[in-house]
């Protein structure tokens, strides 16, 4: 789990939100690869467009508590439409699990896309700074609380998404999408499509660009371009992150994760009587699971920007308190592990950052070279570091008991 709060599937509402029991959604292939040139769109919330034989259907945009919806109209030239204007100005939050924002376009029926591979669409105008992923929505990873049509009955439903971090013609395959819950992609069940949107915490993005051309495809992306080199201008005046006020930590955008199901941790930073950061207290009761694949929670704190840590060989903090049956682990997350929806550099399907072995009560030391498993990149960039993250396993044994813990997390410092 990578980032400073992770990416919410608010999809609005697909034609038809709340009441009765969920519903099948065998889709109908449609008349042609077009979804939408947004020649024929009429009304302003929603935005409708479409005629029959074609897919017929209209705009959703949505926020998280405390965010601006972005505002969604049809921008047209001399010569008639050419599509729908997105202006995002959200405003800025430090809950991690409110920092997300988006819009999409719902389908009145249910369209089986079998014969295609994908999705395209053209994109004009500035991105900003804010980051974009595109997600098909499916009936099995929408709530019926959302659409009738929907039939997932986890605790989070939303779909898998990719990254969008260029203008021009996008195409978006099917089989590309990651981090949906559940982790289904089914072509013969689309209900609609959406861009989501984030931010880095504390920090509010702008964006205004145009959609256009939205069909389904056969055709291949090209190759991404290699990421950009980092760029980290922060540098720490000391190797403290509590007990100073010089840290490069945010410990006041904390924030916090969990698998589909379980209850996520309640963290509350601690602070000296000098009004300097002393580190996390940190309670967990997250309840039990049997599936290996959805068996994190964890929490982590923000570093401000991108912070240069090349001076340093490690972290160093102090753990007291009873961790339960969930093993704890360090991670460190780098801008080339992070994705770009969080101000990283990762454009790939799967963004992890590297993480330590189970750690243990008492004064612990984390060197760097002792972190692996990220994704794309095994180790730590520490050029370019963005988080401190730590995670639990729950366990999935059905014979281990369940954790519940409560434990503090001090004196954390950077090892020279």
């Amino acid at each position: 789990m990578t980032g400073a709060g992770g990416m919410t599937g608010a999809g609005g509402d697909a034609g038809g939100a709340g009441g009765g029991p969920p519903m099948t959604c065998p889709g109908t292939p449609p008349a042609s690869a077009l979804i939408s040139d947004f020649s024929d769109a009429t009304g302003s919330d929603p935005i409708n467009f479409g005629t029959a034989p074609n897919i017929i259907g209209g705009t959703f945009a949505y926020s998280g508590t405390g965010l601006t919806p972005p505002t969604l109209s049809i921008d047209s030239t001399g010569s008639g439409i050419n599509g729908l204007h997105v202006v995002a100005n959200p405003g800025a939050t430090a809950d991690g699990a409110n920092n997300f924002f988006g819009f999409g376009l719902f389908f009145d029926s249910c369209v089986d896309a079998t014969a295609y591979t994908g999705v395209q669409f053209t994109i004009t105008g500035n991105l900003g700074n804010c980051g974009i992923n595109f997600a098909t929505n499916f009936s099995e990873t929408t709530s019926p609380n959302d659409d009738t049509r929907g039939t997932c009955t986890l605790a989070s439903c939303f779909p898998g998404s990719t990254p969008v971090t260029s203008t021009g013609t996008i195409i978006i395959p099917f089989a590309s999408a990651a981090g949906g819950s559940p982790a289904v992609i089914d072509p013969r069940s689309i209900i609609g499509v959406q861009w989501q949107m984030g931010q880095a915490l504390g920090a509010a993005c702008t964006a205004d660009f145009v959609i256009n051309d939205v069909a389904f495809t056969t055709a291949l992306p090209p190759p991404p371009p290699p990421p950009p080199p980092p760029a980290c201008p922060v540098v720490p005046a000391t190797p403290a992150l509590t007990g100073t006020f010089n840290t490069v930590a945010a410990p006041n955008a904390f924030y916090t994760f969990q698998a589909p199901g379980l209850a996520p941790p309640a963290v509350v930073p601690l602070f000296n009587p000098d009004s300097t950061w002393q580190g996390l207290d940190v309670s967990l009761n997250p309840g039990a699971t049997t599936d290996p694949g959805n068996a994190f929670i964890g929490f982590g704190v923000p570093l401000f920007g991108c912070v240069d840590a090349l001076a340093f060989s490690g972290v160093r903090f102090t753990i007291n308190g009873d961790l339960g049956t969930c093993p704890l682990q360090l991670g460190l997350v780098a801008q080339d592990d992070n994705a770009t929806i969080f101000g990283g550099s990762c454009i790939d399907s799967l963004c992890l950052n590297p993480t330590s072995s189970v750690l243990s009560s008492g004064t612990v030391t984390v060197p760097f070279t002792a972190l692996t498993g990220g994704t794309p990149d095994r180790s730590v960039e520490t050029s370019a570091l963005m988080d401190l993250q730590w995670q639990l396993d729950v366990p999935t044994d059905g014979v281990t008991p369940a954790c519940s813990a409560h434990f503090t997390i001090t004196d954390i410092s950077f090892v020279p």
